[in-house]
């Protein structure tokens, strides 16, 4: 396939909080790492129940717990994404990319570059963008709305499938790469 693919896009801070988001829920560490938290205060509700101390210290235990959790989920998910995308040069800076099968090329007034397929360890399609690893917690992001016709989209999406290893198709929210 000798035919390349060329989109215009600018990221905003949407653009980086959705990537982000769909970047970290493709990673099986993730979900363990939550779940154990999650897990974590109403177990030690039950241990300390069972461990004699009185019922309204170990619930305030479970409590806390819980609380904390829950602000610690709500600042990985929310703050974090948003105070990453307002310090990237990149952040409403209008990017040039071409696709082919020799790999990408990308420009714009910060930057100039190219990759070749070989650079890429896999990559995502999320419902708003691609994604492709570059390794690990590297990704780059190119939003969908940049690409101008549904048969560029699939000619998007046979480059990537074809080059890239572990490129993951899941349109319907958060992608998770294949295995």
């Amino acid at each position: 396939m000798s035919e390349s693919i060329t989109f215009k896009h600018t990221l905003t801070e949407a653009d980086f909080v959705s990537a982000y988001r769909a970047y970290v829920r493709s990673k099986r560490s993730w979900w363990i790492t939550w779940a154990l938290m999650f897990g974590l205060a109403p177990g030690m509700y039950v241990f300390m129940s069972y461990g004699g101390i009185p019922q309204r210290h170990s619930l305030a235990v479970a409590l806390f717990l819980g609380a904390m959790y829950g602000a610690l989920f709500w600042w990985s998910f929310s703050v974090h994404p948003r105070r990453a995308a307002r310090s990237s040069p990149f952040l409403n800076v209008e990017m040039e990319v071409t696709v082919s099968s020799e790999g990408l090329k990308w420009q714009s007034i910060l930057a100039k570059g190219e990759a070749g397929w070989a650079a890429y360890i896999g990559g995502l399609e999320s419902a708003d963008h691609f994604l492709l690893f570059g390794g690990k917690n590297l990704y780059y992001l190119y939003p969908k709305r940049g690409i101008s016709t549904p048969e560029a989209m699939e000619k998007l999406r046979a480059l990537l499938r074809a080059h890239v290893p572990n490129f993951a198709t899941k349109r319907s929210g958060d992608a998770k790469p294949a295995s």
